[in-house]
């Protein structure tokens, strides 16, 4: 997972000028949208639609199948399930309903802008809902609709992972486009474009803790219960700080993200050595474990995006903002 957060920038080689002369003419697959210049539908090639199609499909069959789970867990349906069971269900498919909904925007949104980057935090997101439905189907009782979810992850993860691979790596001509054949502006673009996409995985491992600490199972402390979602909320207030800041090349925005920035780690460390003082109290085990894993993601992620906040820092005023960025 490091690795992934800490490609060099020589990973993505730069465009030249010699490039140029092959991108003239494609000005009409542009369009502007609320998140700036993206490629039309149109002009998708038949791996980039394959890619979506597929996607898209597997996404909405299991978030089908996970909101089904939660009503009938919420509504406490009877079943042969335990109550415990019933809970870790619950709980499972609400976070597995989130990250869905964070897969969709990545797949989507990698594409039509061009972000290889967030093609990346897509693949990490499918081996990330892969564990939780992997975990969710070995530790509870088997049902049909998890046979179901299982087989339908089983049969589409793999294709879609390779055709994300593959779609990522065809990427170029709209970053050409929006910062021209300079390659020190296309590095600096390539730092920002990594910066936001782990700004959104970041707030995307915040919610899947928090709702996993809500367990009632992990004794969390009432003010933990307090605290927690005042935190998530800043970490999402936090986030269109930083993104703000790095796009209007404002210094001040993110020394208060970098300052923000600290609270998480103390939570999450404060959190690992309550769950070790509870371990032999009660707490669910395998859930615990859960958190642990989580927090550790947390903290990758976390790290890898104050990274990527430098860099973009340290390329304020060097002319990123007049090109990617016009006001």
């Amino acid at each position: 997972m490091s690795q992934l957060f800490t490609m060099t920038e020589e990973d993505s080689p730069s465009l030249s000028s010699t490039d140029y002369d092959q991108l003239t003419g494609k000005e009409e697959k542009l369009q502007d949208t609320v998140f700036g210049k993206a490629k039309r539908l149109a002009v998708l090639d038949k791996t980039e639609w394959a890619f979506l199609v597929l996607s898209t499909v597997s996404i909405l069959a299991v978030g089908t199948m996970t909101i089904y789970k939660i009503v009938e867990a919420a509504r406490d349906i009877p079943s042969s399930e335990s109550e415990e069971d019933r809970l870790r269900d619950l709980f499972f498919a609400i976070t597995l309903f989130v990250n869905l909904g964070f897969l969709m925007f990545y797949a989507w949104h990698g594409v039509i802008r061009e972000r290889e980057f967030e093609l990346w935090a897509f693949i990490a997101a499918v081996i990330i809902i892969g564990a939780y439905i992997f975990w969710n189907f070995f530790i509870t009782k088997k049902t049909i609709i998890k046979i179901v979810r299982l087989s339908v992850f089983g049969v589409g993860a793999i294709p879609i992972v390779i055709l994300a691979y593959v779609v990522s790596k065809e990427f170029r001509w709209l970053e050409f486009r929006i910062v021209g054949a300079d390659p020190i502006l296309q590095k600096m673009f390539r730092s920002y474009s990594r910066c936001t996409t782990l700004i959104l995985f970041d707030l995307q491992i915040a919610a899947s803790l928090l709702i996993f600490v809500y367990h009632p199972l992990l004794n969390a402390l009432l003010a933990e219960k307090i605290l927690l979602p005042i935190l998530v909320l800043l970490t999402l207030i936090m986030a269109i700080d930083v993104f703000i800041g790095i796009v209007t090349e404002t210094r001040w925005m993110i020394w208060a993200w970098g300052i923000f920035a600290l609270l998480e780690p103390i939570y999450i460390a404060l959190k690992c050595v309550h769950l070790g003082f509870e371990w032999n109290s009660g707490i669910d085990h395998m859930l615990a474990g859960v958190v642990y894993a989580i927090a550790a993601v947390a903290i990758i992620v976390r790290g890898a995006l104050a990274y990527y906040v430098d860099r973009c820092y340290q390329n304020f005023t060097y002319g990123l903002k007049d090109r990617a960025f016009p006001t």
